[in-house]
């Protein structure tokens, strides 16, 4: 909790930085900011009221539904800009929302169908961070969809103007991009195509744990103190023992306390 309270802040301040750099819009980037970090308080809002439990698996949870719902917006502020060239600033939000919805919730429903895919693994944490995922995906889509659109219609803004008015690549560079990409799309294609079956192979080496071991690195103080303990000892494997008392001790409950210790 103290981890994701420290780095929560510092994250929404990189998230502000970049956005209002790359949209050349701090009330865009306000607003893109605003509505994906209450996406992240929806999703755990989800976790909270549903029973669930943060633990070290689930803490990817908020940065996850954050870094989402930022990119979500981005598109959908996008066709708004679009839109701003196009119609009045109080009619775009509605324009921009007719052209982008669909772009939103297909991107949005096939994430979520990719993080529900987890709830299949034999791991609880696992399993329960691919349902909350998926779960707070869907918030995220709610909130881009329809807060987005109110705060642009009650903080409208104006055409942009100039060479870099839809982002700070000229346009004669994104045109070349864009005809190169043309010409050469089955190349590319084919290219990524076989870059995606080669990359795929290295999923049957894939192996799935949750010891604490390998999350730290092979020459760390920790490892060798398993190492030595493993080879000395024996394994390490959890264990937990339950002490019961009947009803017919007649201890009182602070003498039972340190009977056990």
């Amino acid at each position: 909790q103290r981890m994701l309270l420290q780095l929560a802040g510092l994250s929404g301040l990189v998230a502000l930085a970049i956005t209002w750099l790359r949209l050349r819009s701090i009330r865009l980037a306000t607003i893109i900011l605003v509505v994906s970090v209450y996406s992240t308080a929806a999703a755990l809002a989800i976790l909270y009221y549903t029973g669930g439990n943060m633990n070290l698996v689930m803490t990817m949870l908020p940065p996850l539904v954050f870094v989402l719902s930022v990119s979500a917006a981005i598109h959908l502020v996008n066709y708004y800009r679009d839109a701003l060239d196009e119609t009045t600033p109080h009619a775009a939000p509605l324009k921009a929302l007719h052209y982008g919805w669909r772009p939103c919730v297909l991107a949005s429903a096939t994430t979520a169908i990719g993080l529900l895919s987890l709830a299949v693994s034999e791991i609880v944490p696992v399993k329960m961070f691919g349902v909350y995922a998926a779960a707070g995906m869907g918030a995220s889509l709610l909130a881009v969809v329809t807060l987005l659109p109110i705060a642009l219609t009650v903080w409208p803004g104006a055409p942009q103007t100039g060479p870099q008015a839809n982002g700070s690549i000229p346009t004669t560079r994104l045109d070349r991009l864009v005809s190169w990409i043309g010409r050469h799309d089955r190349v590319i294609v084919i290219a990524s195509v076989a870059l995606m079956i080669f990359m795929g192979l290295g999923l049957f080496r894939l192996r799935s744990t949750v010891k604490l071991q390998y999350r730290f690195g092979a020459k760390s103080r920790i490892l060798q103190d398993y190492h030595w303990l493993e080879e000395n000892l024996g394994p390490l494997v959890p264990l937990e023992l339950v002490v019961h008392f009947d009803g017919t001790t007649d201890q009182s409950f602070p003498r039972q306390l340190e009977h056990v210790q």
